[in-house]
């Protein structure tokens, strides 16, 4: 009997933490800009931040390990992902900017910068309605 009661608490117990881990953020959504790989090639790196306003940062070491993360709480939100990569090197420079929000990928783009240029790369993706 003792028994019995230890399981029913346990599997109330691992209900309670799925429920509780499939919910979304109550503060908003979570969008990731992501670029792989990061190196110094990248001279200029503009985002759309977490009220729309636009981020352009040029030390590619703040956007650390390749890697931005905001939340938003107002929609439409429009998340864009520019970057301008200086390629001193006499092979095209291949990359891949991402946008995902809570967890899944929404957008995707791959870039190629060739030798010795200047270039950009951007995507974007527009998110339409908030959780709830």
């Amino acid at each position: 009997m003792k028994y019995l009661y230890s399981i029913k608490i346990g599997l109330v117990a691992v209900i309670a933490l799925l429920l509780t881990s499939c919910e979304k953020n109550p503060e908003g959504i979570i969008v990731e800009y992501a670029i792989t790989p990061m190196n110094n090639n990248f001279i200029s790196i503009t985002y759309t931040g977490s009220t729309g306003e636009s981020v352009s940062i040029t030390d590619y070491t703040q956007f650390q390990d390749g890697i931005k993360k905001i939340t938003v709480t107002e929609k439409p939100f429009l998340a864009r992902i520019t970057t301008v990569v200086d390629n001193q090197t006499y092979q095209t420079f291949n990359y891949t900017l991402t946008i995902t929000v809570d967890g899944e990928l929404k957008e995707w783009e791959s870039c190629d910068a060739p030798p010795m240029a200047v270039s950009t790369g951007e995507t974007e993706y527009t998110i339409q309605k908030m959780p709830g």
